[in-house]
């Protein structure tokens, strides 16, 4: 063997459970299978069939506790991935709904969110700000605002974590908003803790949204 090869050898990685147990179910059939057609002289002594079914039945017993065992341990390994897989957030996002500490508030206006592979941005309107009659300050403002923010976000696991670079209130700009995320398919489940101001408690909110491209 050269060099290299022996290098490779030492590099490959060792079998996985699932692999020995299914290397142990063949040889446990190949056993049985062995028990059934090997003949003796006393093959067909009433003792000699006793012991063969008692053999038969202990590796069959073997064989489906093997059996049992690969399969807890496969769906052990697909909990702890599905626990350990990423939210899909990448996309371009519409608001649905808003509930704070569980009961649903009216929505303020149109929100929309795009989201990239390292960045977010956010922004939002009043709903039919175009029809406002005009007639106070408050309307005009209203008019011809559109709030929202941007910046960069961490993502592991239910953890998303964004880091705010633009945003209207310049209190936030430089600060981690800390968040869990839950996705299914088109639907995203956005929830954070917003803290209460001037010592107000603090509120539960989860922001729904819907994946439109």
């Amino acid at each position: 063997m050269s060099g290299l090869g022996t290098e490779q050898s030492r590099d490959m990685p060792p079998p996985s459970s699932c692999s020995m147990m299914y290397q142990a179910v063949r040889a446990i059939r190949s056993a049985l299978l062995a028990i059934r057609v090997r003949g003796t002289p006393c093959s067909h002594s009433t003792r000699f069939e006793v012991e063969r079914a008692k053999m038969s039945k202990a590796l069959n017993c073997m064989a489906a506790s093997l059996l049992l065992v690969s399969a807890l341990a496969l769906t052990s390994q697909s909990s702890a991935t599905a626990a350990t897989t990423s939210c899909s957030v990448v996309g371009t996002w519409e608001l649905t709904g808003i509930t704070v500490d569980g009961k649903a508030i009216a929505s303020r206006g149109q929100q929309r969110k795009i989201v990239t592979a390292d960045h977010f941005m956010w922004i939002n309107q009043a709903t039919r700000r175009d029809t406002l009659p005009l007639k106070t300050r408050a309307d005009s403002l209203v008019y011809s605002s559109v709030g929202g923010g941007s910046g960069t976000y961490r993502l592991q696991g239910d953890s998303y974590v964004e880091h705010i670079d633009y945003f209207n209130d310049p209190a936030y700009l430089g600060k981690d908003w800390k968040a869990t995320c839950r996705t299914d398919k088109n639907h995203w489940v956005h929830s954070y803790t917003l803290p209460g101001a001037a010592g107000a408690a603090s509120q539960a909110v989860v922001e729904n949204w819907r994946r439109v491209a």
